[in-house]
């Protein structure tokens, strides 16, 4: 098997897929991903998001893919001014059909973060809230790097939860704001 091939079994486990449902029951479907290999793209997104050289490399990496729950350390949100809430809700973009439509309530996610302190396998756990606020909250989500968890001497794959809350009174800081998202409309 070449290389390559072994590079894209390794990335399609580590999705964690959701069944099909028919009639409310599990059905099997084929499915076919391209994965498009290019190392020239690769290098430049890899040098643009800052990611040329690792951050943690004082400790192996578990290479199981198991995700652990328990750990000797949990990981710990990268940021040296903020914490996850301040740094979550200063990147919210409230979604404008969200908006218009008076949308608000709490996306609950579960997400990954890997030994190299990125975040993946980013799930809705509750209904959600619809209105574009579930996509922007795991776009949030994505955002965010961590000092990854460590168990056993290594740093490993961990799964978190998170619930992002959208709230139109805490989002517009004051009424002109809300009144121009509205067309002006509401006094």
């Amino acid at each position: 098997m070449v290389a390559i091939d072994k590079e894209a079994i390794r990335l399609l486990k580590l999705i964690d897929w959701i069944p099909a449902y028919k009639n409310e029951k599990p059905v099997t479907v084929y499915y076919e991903l391209k994965i498009v290999f290019s190392p020239a793209k690769y290098k430049k997104q890899v040098k643009q998001r800052g990611f040329d050289t690792p951050l943690y490399t004082d400790l192996p990496s578990d290479t199981s893919l198991n995700i652990y729950q328990t750990a000797e350390q949990a990981p710990v949100f990268n940021s040296n001014d903020k914490t996850l809430p301040e740094y979550i809700y200063s990147k919210l973009e409230y979604p404008e059909t969200a908006k218009r439509q008076f949308m608000e309530g709490n996306v609950k996610l579960s997400f990954v973060v890997e030994p190299d302190g990125q975040v993946s396998t980013i799930k809705i756990l509750n209904r959600g809230v619809g209105g574009g606020c579930d996509n922007e909250a795991i776009r949030l989500i994505g955002l965010t790097q961590w000092k990854p968890a460590i168990r056993d001497k290594q740093y490993v794959r961990y799964q978190k939860t998170f619930t992002v809350n959208f709230s139109l009174k805490n989002y517009f800081k004051n009424s002109n704001a809300y009144k121009q998202s509205l067309g002006g409309g509401i006094e």
